[in-house]
């Protein structure tokens, strides 16, 4: 953990003007074999990026009457997202993760690694660690640059909440399907004798 704070740390500060330190999480009251079964069954990029897309358009219609009204409507705005080869670690997953607009509508991008980490036999965290960018056209300081870094970072939290709330609905229905199939399929023995049902 501590080698990958200082490889964000170091991007952080040699990325261009605009570059956001981005670090949240959001806690899963799930095991974390459960967590990851179902992270790897129904998520994916394409996902992501509706996910971000939602957030956005969500998050821009709240602060409306802040950033005006060119921000508040429209369709939801296309974005990229992509997720990489999953790293296995002693009680963690790691996933890289990235997205960017697909369109010139503005949307913060960001790249990151998604860490599904066990917090005990029945909790389980997802953390997002990685780097996010402000418009081009921020000026830093300004109340604009503040208002678009707390857009940003409310962007980060929303899409992990929503993520987090599909795992929870997700993952006692793939269990369920798991556990009607063995059911169907029974089970056997080393003799090959079935053990799905306990009477003669």
């Amino acid at each position: 953990m501590e080698q990958r704070w200082s490889q964000y740390y170091r991007l952080a500060e040699s990325a261009p003007a605009g570059g956001l330190f981005i670090h949240d999480f959001v806690r899963v009251d799930l095991p974390f074999d459960a967590v990851v079964g179902a992270f790897r069954y129904f998520v994916s990029g394409e996902l992501i990026g509706r996910l971000v897309a939602d957030a956005w358009l969500r998050e821009t219609a709240e602060a409306g009457r802040v950033l005006g009204a060119e921000d508040q409507h429209g369709p939801e705005p296309p974005v990229d997202a992509t997720l990489g080869p999953h790293r296995p670690r002693e009680g963690a997953l790691v996933i890289p993760i990235a997205w960017r607009p697909a369109a010139e509508r503005w949307v913060p991008s960001l790249q990151a690694d998604l860490e599904l980490v066990s917090f005990g036999p029945h909790r389980t965290h997802l953390h997002v660690l990685g780097l996010s960018q402000l418009p081009p056209w921020t000026t830093p300081c300004t109340d604009r640059a503040s208002l678009d870094h707390r857009l940003t970072v409310a962007l980060v939290r929303h899409v992990l909440s929503e993520l987090a709330e599909m795992i929870v609905v997700r993952a006692p229905e793939l269990s369920s399907t798991k556990e009607t199939d063995h059911g169907e399929h029974g089970s056997t023995d080393p003799a090959g004798h079935s053990a799905a049902r306990s009477e003669q």
